[in-house]
């Protein structure tokens, strides 16, 4: 019976998240069901046992909830992003579900939602997703155990993904998906103003009205175009279609003026930076459109030939740094005390006065965040400041909500 104890439990999740391993979140999940098993083979009605089991890996998990919060998002990520080993769709249903049964003892649920939320944006701007259908059924889980309210943003997504503009212009074919800042978390890294300047004026001059009070930006990371090649094979004339990012694209537009380029003319003539060049510069040297010279410079190859008409040209993904993660999370740990005042203000406008304790109490029932306390007393004393709140005269432990 000791072997399921909560200190045993307890333990071994610990000594898993202290190590902080890459596999730490797949970790955690086999020793969940490791222990479960052992509960239904030993003891299958003992309720003490399996609270034992929830207790432990609450207790574990809260020792780097936000760090953990994150890889799990990550986790999912490599669940639902286009690979050899997700092409079962329903073998990848079942094993997200065995890891969402996880999230229950998540308490930092904002910053899961977050990276959640980016990174679903990402697979479906990329075209990564293993399916649509399966990200809906995902988000449909998520919503049954944390509420509608969490998964708007991510559902603002699918909705506005779905929408799209298509237009021509000087025989460039256009189509264009409008998202907003609110519901999209991805950077805006604008794509240099000369490239597809005609067509970006094209199309705001027709939507003028509809985008007036507005600024529209083009993320760069999440274009892909696909572009019309053309080589002379004796006396035939052999087209091919590459489908390439719009980095990629700019790329190969330089050399309809130019035949080589050095990396770093590409950098100075795009305004782009060294990484964003070279990710998407070696990939055409990949697939042979360029080769690369001994002097470190790329030259169109006119001998180029493939036995494929459309050729899909990869991207070398940007890994996520550990430093963008944690800014993120920061951030996030920041902001939580906008979410700490809104719940304080609809507590007291709800019930009128309460206690310093009761106000504490309530809202970390509210939140379900891992918040400290002294954080909630904080901004208690940031609300009175600003008159939303005021002590009893009588008792200055008692709290009234000023309307």
């Amino acid at each position: 019976m000791n072997i399921i104890s909560y200190d045993t439990i307890y333990k071994d999740l610990a000594t898993i998240i202290q190590a902080a391993q890459i596999d730490t979140i797949n970790q955690v999940i086999q020793i969940k069901y490791f222990y479960e098993d052992k509960i239904k083979e030993i003891c299958p009605i003992d309720e003490k046992i399996k609270s034992s089991l929830s207790s432990a890996f609450e207790s574990a998990i809260f020792l780097k909830v936000n760090t953990l919060s994150e890889q799990f998002s990550q986790y999912l990520d490599s669940l639902l992003v286009k690979k050899d080993e997700n092409k079962n769709e329903e073998q990848a249903l079942g094993q997200i579900k065995k890891a969402l049964d996880l999230l229950k003892y998540f308490s930092a649920k904002d910053i899961f939602e977050h990276f959640y939320t980016q990174r679903l944006t990402r697979r479906l701007l990329l075209d990564l997703s293993v399916s649509v259908n399966l990200e809906v059924e995902i988000l449909q889980i998520l919503k049954q155990q944390c509420g509608d309210q969490y998964v708007r943003k991510a559902e603002e997504v699918l909705k506005e993904v779905r929408k799209s503009y298509d237009y021509e212009h000087q025989g460039i074919r256009v189509n264009l998906v409008i998202i907003s800042q609110n519901s999209w978390t991805l950077r805006n890294d604008q794509i240099p103003d000369f490239f597809l300047k005609n067509q970006k004026s094209i199309f705001q001059a027709q939507h003028q009205q509809e985008f007036k009070q507005k600024l529209l930006f083009w993320l760069v990371d999440c274009s892909h175009c696909q572009v019309k090649a053309f080589n002379k094979v004796l006396y035939l004339l052999i087209q091919y279609t590459l489908l390439v990012s719009a980095v990629q694209a700019m790329i190969l537009d330089f050399y309809n003026f130019k035949k080589e380029y050095k990396p770093s003319e590409l950098i100075e003539t795009s305004g782009l930076s060294k990484d964003e060049i070279l990710r998407n510069l070696i990939p055409l040297e990949k697939e042979k459109i360029l080769l690369k010279t001994g002097a470190n410079t790329f030259q169109l190859n006119f001998e180029f030939s493939s036995k494929r008409n459309i050729i899909k040209i990869n991207q070398m993904q940007k890994n996520e740094k550990k430093e963008e993660i944690e800014q993120s999370t920061e951030k996030l740990l920041h902001d939580r005390k906008y979410v700490i005042d809104a719940s304080i203000v609809k507590i007291m406008k709800r019930d009128k006065q309460h206690t310093l304790l009761e106000i504490i109490n309530l809202v970390l029932k509210d939140l379900g965040l891992p918040i400290n306390r002294q954080d909630i007393k904080q901004q208690i004393e940031v609300l009175t400041e600003k008159e939303y709140l005021q002590r009893d005269q009588n008792d200055m432990n008692l709290f009234i909500y000023l309307a």
